[in-house]
């Protein structure tokens, strides 16, 4: 009992001068400027737009589906597609 305690003690002592690192360095530059992409609207990113009635998605076909009414994007939707295939 009285050694696995002591290796037990050893581990922790262990474990914790083996954690010291090296500072870190600034990952992010002082001058950095975020790019923000404007091309996607704000409405689009939140989710307040209706799938059924944007030209981007497509209704999923029951056989894919538990119930109507699941859309996917075109490009999501033929991603699927080929991935179903194989």
């Amino acid at each position: 009992m009285i050694n696995m305690c002591l290796s037990s003690l050893l581990v922790v002592v262990y474990f914790f001068l083996g954690c010291q690192t090296a500072p870190l360095e600034k990952a992010i530059p002082e001058n950095y400027q975020a790019q923000i992409d404007t091309t996607i609207p704000l409405d689009f990113i939140m989710g307040k737009f209706s799938p059924d009635s944007h030209p981007n998605f497509v209704p999923i076909p029951e056989e894919y589906s538990n119930r109507k009414g699941h859309y996917l994007q075109k490009e999501t939707w033929q991603a699927f597609q080929k991935m179903y295939a194989h």
